[in-house]
């Protein structure tokens, strides 16, 4: 009998585990991975090539940084609007392969400049380097923009139907796509970076581009994979009146079932079992000394050289938190049809205040400048709380000074499930 149990038990464990593998949820995580590790390897590889190739001057480097940046300044909305317009698949289909593809044009075109640069400054006085690099700079530069309606159509899109009306399962792939992103960021530059160190920039740029052409089919097929097993990405919103009506509808039925709720932030779903346990323990005044005491231990942290580190991390972390709080208030508060313009908008303001943090380093380059810069970068900060602040009240009024807030699965038992993804 107990063998029997045994067989059963692991047969059921081998099943979960085939069953998480092959589900939509792990398979966007795994074509996610392998889009950003590319990305980052590019985005890393790319500025060193230009340094390299520029006679160690970060001349071009800048350069590559302003048009990137303007671009998405000038086309976040076109592109998010082109988004909202076409059809999921087509969407992603279509960034995919320009934004590989570019890369792959541009490895090659690197790698042969690398191995002709002595010829090519000898034509036509050094202008067909000069095309070459201006070459570069544009295909790398549209990589970039189908970059940006990639993320804009998976992240903010594809991942919201794949959770469907879960507002826990939306927070936990929130938080995992998160975390990708970060050890992709740590890991995939070091890769490249010791292909480049031991080997060379030909090599660097032949691996970027041999990598980025195997990707793009691992991912265009993950994506389809995906695209089968949920229906309801095949559904898209067109109108946008009658979106805007059925969603007061729901709001509507939202306040007749249960109250008004904050929205919250969950990460750890065992952490979301204990949490509002914890919200009881916590007095008011608690509340109201933590950001004192936080200001307290910064400033010691500051003075302490050796515990600095540690308050960057600890900053760090309260960055993305923000961020991937933000990021679920766009996906549950924006409809449909409007997703890919507004998240295009974002970026593009994202990449406006990036440029004039550009221009003050430009304008105050020298350390003595330093504090300066850090005034600036808390009178930011500090405008952003106060406007989350006044979005909060016009949105919860007076639940937004309530200790304890209601646990967001509370929800009627009579309510029908509307989630038609196959998870």
């Amino acid at each position: 009998m107990s063998g029997a149990a045994e067989q059963a038990s692991g047969r059921g464990c081998c099943g979960s585990l085939i069953t998480y593998f092959t589900s939509a949820k792990f398979l966007l995580y795994l074509g996610h991975a392998l889009s950003t590790w590319g990305d980052r390897m590019w985005h890393f590889a790319v500025s060193v090539f230009l340094v390299e190739l520029y006679g160690n001057s970060l001349l071009l480097t800048a350069v590559y940084g302003l048009v990137v940046a303007g671009s998405v300044l000038l086309l976040g909305a076109i592109i998010g609007d082109w988004v909202d317009k076409n059809s999921r698949l087509k969407v992603a289909r279509t960034s995919l392969v320009v934004q590989n593809a570019s890369v792959i044009i541009c490895g090659i075109i690197l790698m042969l400049i690398f191995l002709f640069k002595a010829q090519l400054l000898t034509l036509y006085h050094g202008w067909l380097l000069t095309l070459c690099y201006i070459l570069v700079i544009t295909i790398a530069n549209i990589a970039n923009l189908a970059s940006t309606a990639t993320a804009i159509t998976i992240q903010r899109d594809w991942i919201v139907v794949v959770a469907g009306e879960d507002r826990s399962r939306l927070a936990d792939m929130n938080a995992t796509v998160r975390r990708i992103d970060q050890l992709t960021n740590i890991l995939a530059p070091l890769a490249v970076g010791q292909i480049m160190t031991f080997g060379s920039p030909v090599i660097g740029c032949g691996f970027i581009s041999g990598w980025n052409l195997l990707s793009m089919c691992v991912e265009y097929l993950l994506l389809w994979k995906v695209y089968q097993k949920t229906p309801a990405l095949a559904l898209k919103s067109v109108s946008k009146v009658e979106e805007t009506e059925l969603k007061q509808l729901n709001l509507q039925k939202d306040k007749e079932l249960k109250p008004t709720e904050g929205v919250q932030l969950i990460i750890d779903k065992d952490v979301a079992v204990v949490e509002p346990q914890r919200e009881k323990e916590i007095s008011c005044s608690s509340r109201i000394a933590e950001p004192f005491i936080t200001f307290r231990d910064g400033w010691v942290a500051y003075y302490n050289q050796s515990v600095f580190l540690a308050g960057v991390i600890a900053a760090r972390i309260g960055l993305w938190s923000f961020d991937l709080t933000v990021t679920q208030l766009l996906q549950e508060n924006v409809i449909e049809s409007e997703r890919g313009i507004i998240n295009g908008v974002q970026n593009s303001m994202n990449y406006l205040l990036d440029l004039m943090h550009f221009i003050m380093v430009i304008l105050a380059p020298n350390p003595e400048a330093f504090g300066l810069l850090v005034l600036i970068s808390v009178s930011f900060v500090a405008m952003g709380h106060i406007m989350y602040f006044r979005f909060a009240q016009k949105t919860l009024g007076k639940q937004l000074f309530v200790c304890s807030t209601p646990d967001p699965k509370a929800t009627s038992p009579n309510s029908p499930s509307c989630n038609t993804s196959t998870v």
